[in-house]
């Protein structure tokens, strides 16, 4: 009995440690895939996600880096090179310029941003996605009863 234990929970632990894809996550989250220029604009990145965290959390996003600099986020998930690279070519994504991708959890493209991150702008276009609002209204149904 121990030995199941111990051989699931390494199971569990090399899972989280394992690269995703897109594909993964589908109609479970949705995503921002991302590209920052700089460790700069990284610092500056993370800060306005620790301000947004409750929003992004009750949102469902999951953050992915396209590109070589990745954030210090609990709520992301790494990609192969491979994978990165795809999703890069089919975006026509640039590595010298900050971008964001927002990937609805139907796994539709849903909106592209060049240079600074606008969260509240984010929050209204994923506020206005039917499936948010469903999302909503069932927990408004849930606490109701």
């Amino acid at each position: 009995m121990f030995l199941l234990a111990v051989l699931l929970q390494g199971q569990l632990l090399g899972e989280a440690e394992a690269e995703r894809s897109l594909e993964s996550v589908r109609w479970e989250h949705r995503v921002l895939a991302y590209v920052v220029s700089s460790e700069a604009e990284r610092i500056e990145l993370e800060q306005a996600l620790v301000r947004g965290a409750e929003a992004l959390e009750d949102r469902d996003l999951l953050l992915v880096s396209l590109g070589e600099i990745e954030l210090e986020w609990d709520r992301s998930f790494r990609m192969s090179a491979e994978e990165k690279s795809r999703w890069r070519e089919r975006w026509q994504i640039e590595e010298g310029v900050s971008q964001f991708v927002l990937v609805g959890k139907d796994g539709g493209t849903k909106a592209f941003q060049k240079g600074e991150l606008q969260l509240e702008l984010l929050f209204e276009l994923i506020d206005r996605m039917p499936m948010r609002a469903a999302e909503l209204r069932d927990r408004e149904g849930r606490t109701e009863k």
